[in-house]
């Protein structure tokens, strides 16, 4: 009895698979073009593509519709990575295609940090000599000051004395016609901090000064204040801290992989919350040579003129950063193409050569700060693509290129990038200038090269082997019966055992 159940079902299985082939397919594979099927030789899995069968059926592992791999002798002509569409599947595939070309690109990053004061703007109000505050004027922290504006008025011992002397020497001045002891009282009175209004207005009244007033030196805020009134100073004390505001610090924190992007003297916009919709403009005067280990970033520091008192230390900032490279990879500047630049201070940028108005140092060409300010001519353009061309897996940059003078022909290359720039991506190696590069439909492209077992993205073609099913099953139905009877690499076949077709299974 089960011997004649055996019989009764390989008789079924035989018959229904003569009917299915005589019948044909009833439906087309998607994406094939008209009489396509008909000469499909293999039949694949887009789900799976080590899956290989010579007649259109289902996938024996997820069930899906087979599709169909090679398209006849046409094919025979193409290279292991190259793949041909008809005009008809490329409008499917909806692929475009733009051309490599050389043109500067900006490569833009985001940085965040904080307002702060301009160190070099801050000035120490300190004693000459020891003295108490009789009267305090600028009596708190962040008030505003002006040049000239006076500040404490100071009782000194060492002043009273002094200024006696002064009378003595100018009597003995008069009387003998030496001026030297004059001179030499005056000087120790400029010394010890005296004005030069006070030291005259002592020597024309005649009555010897015991106090005297300090006067701020620049303009700006109240920092910090070192005493109040009826506090006594030593040598050196600290009566306060004044800071000019009418240029401050951004100190903004940068990652360490964008360090290669940050070039001294760079202008960078950036934004506060107090100014919304407006952006502010400073120059990279510092990139510090230290990195913290806690937060992996580095301090750049920019130089930002402040004229109208806006921004204040402590605000938030949001910068943004623009770097243009050349094909050699140096930054391009240009706006500094025949100017001279200062090391110190990279607002000040004349077009002659000189001293800095600020610090006094001589000015330095661009060039010797690591700009290239004459990178204007299209031969020191680097070679860009559009981001959406190549596919990235890793390390492994692959692009599409279309075959020049042969229709519908489309090329896998492996590519090297340099670093993205907005929109686009610098090429360092693999692409000439004038290629075209798919940059839409370049998925399917390599979907379709997986399915024929070429390179594509995930297939790098090279000692990659991918086990081929002819669909036979051991015991049991499930798919961990499947036997491998074939390999595939990225270039064709490799048959291991008989062909399914040979021994009849499916």
């Amino acid at each position: 009895m089960n011997q004649k159940w055996i019989l009764i079902m390989v008789s079924a299985f035989v018959v229904g698979m003569l009917v299915g082939r005589s019948c044909g397919p009833a439906k087309k594979a998607s994406g094939v073009a008209s009489g396509e099927t008909e000469e499909a030789s293999v039949w694949s899995c887009a789900m799976h593509p080590q899956m290989r069968h010579p007649d259109l059926g289902k996938c024996f592992i997820c069930g899906m519709d087979l599709t169909p791999v090679s398209r006849g002798a046409g094919e025979d002509v193409l290279g292991p990575r190259e793949l041909k569409l008809s005009p008809v599947a490329e409008k499917l595939a909806g692929v475009r295609v733009a051309t490599a070309e050389r043109r500067f690109v900006d490569t833009e990053f985001r940085m965040i940090g904080k307002i702060a004061y301009d160190e070099t703007r801050v000035r120490d109000i300190a004693l000459r000599t020891e003295g108490v505050i009789e009267r305090l004027f600028v009596n708190y922290e962040g008030v505003p000051i002006k040049q000239g504006d006076h500040l404490a008025e100071i009782y000194s011992p060492d002043v009273l004395a002094v200024s006696k002397e002064l009378l003595i020497a100018r009597d003995a001045a008069e009387r003998s016609g030496d001026a030297s002891l004059l001179k030499a009282a005056h000087r120790k009175l400029s010394l010890l901090g005296v004005s030069e209004r006070e030291i005259d207005a002592t020597l024309e009244s005649g009555k010897a000064l015991d106090t005297f007033t300090l006067y701020s030196p620049i303009d700006g805020v109240l920092k910090k204040r070192g005493g109040y009134e009826g506090h006594w100073l030593k040598v050196g004390g600290h009566l306060g801290q004044i800071a000019d505001l009418s240029a401050v610090w951004a100190l903004l924190d940068a990652y360490e992989s964008d360090i290669a992007n940050i070039q001294y003297g760079q202008s960078v916009e950036f934004a506060v919350e107090a100014f919304p919709g407006r952006m502010f403009t400073g120059f990279v005067a510092f990139i510090s040579p230290e990195l913290m280990e806690t937060t992996r970033t580095i301090k750049v520091r920019l130089n930002v003129p402040n004229p109208d008192l806006e921004l204040r230390p402590g605000m938030f900032v949001r910068a943004v950063i623009k770097t243009t490279f050349t094909s050699y990879g140096k930054v391009v500047a240009p706006d500094l193409a025949e100017r001279w630049i200062c090391s110190m201070h990279p607002e000040i940028v004349e077009e002659k050569p000189g001293q800095c108005e600020i610090c006094d140092m001589s000015l330095v060409t661009p060039t010797s700060l690591g700009f290239n300010p004459m990178a204007s001519v299209q031969r020191d353009a680097p070679l860009v693509i559009p981001a959406s061309a190549p596919l990235i897996t890793g390390k492994r940059a692959l692009v599409y290129v279309k075959a020049p003078r042969r229709p519908g022909v489309y090329e896998g290359r492996e590519i090297t990038l340099g670093p993205r720039a907005g929109d686009f991506y610098i090429v360092d190696e693999g692409l000439l200038q004038g290629e075209q590069v798919v940059v839409n439909g370049n998925f399917k492209i390599d979907s379709a090269m997986q399915l024929q077992g070429k390179p594509s993205m995930m297939n790098p073609g090279a000692d990659v082997k991918l086990p081929v099913y002819d669909g036979s099953h051991s015991k049991g139905s499930s798919s961990k019966g499947l036997k491998p009877k074939q390999t595939m690499t990225g270039s064709g076949a490799k048959h291991e055992g008989s062909h399914p077709k040979q021994n009849g299974s499916h």
